[in-house]
């Protein structure tokens, strides 16, 4: 399955995902990997085509760097606010079904 996720992000081209996970960003580089990492594990303990998509709202501590390594598609949306990353990250999601953290969702 990693390397099915490995392809997709190589290939745009690819047939879309089953799920998309949509995760808002800003400045979580002690947490993103993590949050990544579940989704992704998840998606290969249930044997779902799925994809991570995380949308970086400025963060200036490395989370959207963090994020790709760990296996996730990195949007850059410039203007700030939960919602605006999040309306961006679903927009970018290519899965048939999107999801993401609740809102008011925290740590």
């Amino acid at each position: 399955m990693e390397a099915l996720q490995t392809a997709r992000l190589q290939a745009p081209d690819a047939a879309p995902p089953l799920v998309t996970v949509v995760i808002p960003c800003l400045d979580e580089a002690e947490s993103v990997a993590a949050c990544v990492s579940t989704a992704t594990s998840t998606f290969e303990q249930e044997n779902i085509d799925g994809e991570v998509v995380v949308v970086d709202n400025g963060s200036r501590d490395g989370s959207g760097r963090i994020a790709s390594r760990a296996g996730a598609r990195v949007i850059h949306e410039p203007r700030r606010g939960y919602g605006s990353a999040y309306l961006t990250g679903f927009r970018a999601a290519r899965g048939r079904f999107r999801d993401g953290p609740p809102v008011g969702h925290r740590r």
